[in-house]
């Protein structure tokens, strides 16, 4: 994936190209006056993103199919698709933190300097006591997509207080089971999961919990219950995309959404959440 951040200047439209790389057509025009996409080559996609005040995050993703050398282009045009035009030194365009990286979507800019370099994973979380947690009962809904299946159990989130001992979880198990998984005092009190071989695919997923009563319901069609075990006491933080202490288990791929209800919600809500 290439990726560059662009803004108009004199002149409307960007083009990333991948040259040779075995790509017949390797080449993505972006309007950068109204922000949307142009023509795409056949061998890529593309997107471009708002990041506000006029500024574009553009990127191309391919696979290279025979040559493992090859160039990667920022070009600036008059007009989508366009021919060649004069450049008379006064036409431009503004682009800033071009990245070029293995995988198949642009991830977080990685600042450098003459070298490659690798950026942190994203770690996000925040303490309970920012959004009024409930110790005893609460569901947790979440819109999310896994790339791959790389990560060991992947986490869509984790309420924990810092710990493996106490802890609640969505999670994909064994690369394509999604699972509920509660443990309190280091004892597992659930872990009961579906298979869900499309994995890798957009899923909405909704878990309650609450002593006896735990149910997930997936993209509204897949329903677990377990209607024995406890709820941890004293968690502390929420992870979102990672294990109980953000430092594992760290999901590769996208949430669209999540939000916690301090509330064991009825089971026809759940429904509802994920249809």
């Amino acid at each position: 994936t290439a990726s560059v951040f662009a803004k108009k200047g004199t002149l409307d439209f960007l083009g990333l190209k991948a040259a040779s790389l075995g790509l017949t057509g390797g080449q993505a025009y972006f309007d950068l006056a109204n922000g949307t996409l142009g023509t795409v080559g056949s061998d890529l996609t593309a997107t471009i993103k708002d990041y506000g005040n006029g500024w574009y995050r553009c990127s191309i993703t391919f696979t290279a199919t025979s040559d493992t050398s090859g160039t990667i282009r920022i070009q600036m045009w008059e007009q989508d698709a366009g021919n060649n035009f004069l450049h008379d030194g006064t036409k431009n365009i503004l682009i800033f933190g071009a990245q070029f990286e293995a995988g198949s979507f642009p991830t977080s800019y990685i600042k450098t300097s003459g070298s490659t370099a690798s950026r942190s994973a994203d770690v996000a979380s925040i303490d309970v006591d920012q959004f009024g947690y409930n110790q005893s009962e609460g569901t947790v809904f979440a819109e999310a997509q896994n790339i791959d299946g790389n990560t060991t159990d992947p986490k869509v989130m984790t309420l924990s207080d810092g710990t493996s001992s106490n802890r609640i979880r969505i999670d994909i198990n064994d690369g394509n089971n999604i699972r509920m998984n509660v443990t309190d005092g280091g004892v597992t009190q659930t872990s009961t999961q579906n298979t869900f071989n499309d994995y890798d695919s957009k899923y909405k997923v909704a878990f309650a919990f609450k002593a006896n009563d735990f149910k997930l319901i997936i993209n509204n069609s897949v329903t677990l219950t377990d209607t024995a075990g406890t709820v941890p006491d004293g968690i502390t933080s929420l992870y979102i995309g990672s294990s109980y202490n953000g430092t594992g288990g760290r999901m590769n791929g996208h949430i669209k959404s999540l939000t916690y209800t301090p509330k064991r919600l009825s089971n026809a809500k759940l429904q509802e959440l994920t249809s």
